[in-house]
């Protein structure tokens, strides 16, 4: 049969040629390539599969293959911008179904067996929404924008370019580094084969030390996560919206950038002064 391939072994469920090195195998037995990856579910149940839990599994998921086919999708979540990595929930309202989008016959739920949603930032949970309704915390970006935010971050950005252009960059500058590495989803569901659906995506970066363009492409990011997860709250119609604090997380942050821009602006034109500025500055940022 080949190199990688043997038919010595076959695989139980099908009878097709299994895998020479590394087969996945059940009760002993190793399975084809094909029926290994039609498998989907916790890495931790799928270790304790026996054939006869598998032809289960595996009817289940023909039937999902089935659904995908009815499925009329209403509304899409989508959670990033991002070209080739999009992480995005399809909604089918109707029939009050949905499913993360992450390739071929992706497993489809009832919006009743989704349990909770959690947005982290790196492993620092910054949005959870659950039947309790949706709560907020604060983001390791509000402590950097209190200490690079303003008049500091303009002036790193300020300093930076002038130094390229200058052609006297100091390359063992010391760079400052983004708060922020990765956003992180969590959609916790109550499934036979899933507990914890991961999705994942790089943040913003901060480059040449450029706080401003940082803070906008974070306030842009957050913005278009913060949306996606105000609409989960219809998977959950009784949840209380008062730990939403009103409105958009990421609202509040493009409004202070905005009105620290705003006191920038007058500052470099001489209207106001710079103890004038830091005061304002301070009462934005609640100092």
């Amino acid at each position: 049969m080949g190199l990688f391939k043997s038919d010595k072994n076959p695989c139980p469920i099908c009878g097709g040629p299994t895998p020479r090195i590394f087969p996945f195998k059940i009760d002993g037995q190793p399975l084809c390539k094909d029926c290994d990856n039609t498998i989907s579910m916790e890495d931790q149940l799928k270790k304790t599969l026996t054939l006869a839990l598998l032809k289960e599994h595996l009817e289940y998921r023909k039937q999902n293959a089935e659904q995908h086919k009815t499925f009329l999708q209403t509304r899409v979540l989508n959670f990033n911008d991002a070209i080739f990595l999009k992480q995005k929930i399809c909604v089918d309202d109707e029939h009050g179904l949905w499913y993360l989008e992450s390739g071929e016959n992706s497993p489809i739920f009832r919006m009743d067996e989704l349990v909770s949603f959690c947005l982290k930032e790196d492993n620092h949970i910054v949005i959870k929404l659950d039947k309790s309704g949706y709560k907020t915390y604060p983001s390791a970006v509000d402590g950097f924008m209190n200490q690079y935010g303003g008049f500091v971050g303009g002036l790193f950005a300020f300093s930076g370019t002038i130094n390229r252009i200058s052609g006297k960059e100091d390359k063992n500058k010391p760079q400052i580094q983004a708060p922020i590495d990765n956003f992180n989803l969590e959609f916790a569901v109550n499934n036979r084969y899933w507990q914890v659906l991961h999705g994942s995506f790089s943040a913003p970066d901060l480059l040449n030390n450029d706080i401003p363009e940082f803070i906008k492409r974070y306030t842009c990011a957050r913005s278009i996560l913060d949306t996606a997860s105000q609409e989960l709250l219809s998977f959950f119609p009784q949840a209380s919206t008062q730990g939403a604090a009103g409105e958009s997380r990421a609202g509040k942050t493009t409004e202070l950038a905005e009105d620290l821009k705003k006191f920038k602006d007058l500052l470099d034109m001489g209207i106001i002064t710079q103890a004038e500025f830091d005061a304002k500055k301070g009462q934005l940022l609640g100092l």
